[in-house]
């Protein structure tokens, strides 16, 4: 079991997948929201940073640290990390 947290403060769990693929793809959902809520915000990402965490029990088998680019429509972090680690 893979967990997804957000270790932006407060820590925060965001969920859990069966594999690692499955946890990517809670992973992506999260940054898919940060995304709109910044766009949303109509202010942009100045200053805005979210540090995430995929876990294997007490292991941290992935960090993530992401800033939404609101000039851009959202690239999935998930397929990003999938390529990278095709290498």
């Amino acid at each position: 079991m893979f967990d997804v947290w957000e270790t932006t403060r407060p820590a925060r769990r965001l969920g859990e997948g069966s594999s690692y693929d499955d946890a990517l793809d809670v992973l992506d959902e999260a940054c898919l929201t940060r995304h709109r809520q910044a766009v949303a915000n109509g202010e942009g990402a100045t200053g805005m940073r979210f540090h995430f965490e995929i876990r294997e029990g007490a292991a941290v088998v992935a960090g993530l640290s992401w800033r939404p680019d609101t000039d851009r429509p959202y690239s999935s972090v998930a397929a990003t990390m999938r390529r990278v680690q095709e290498w």
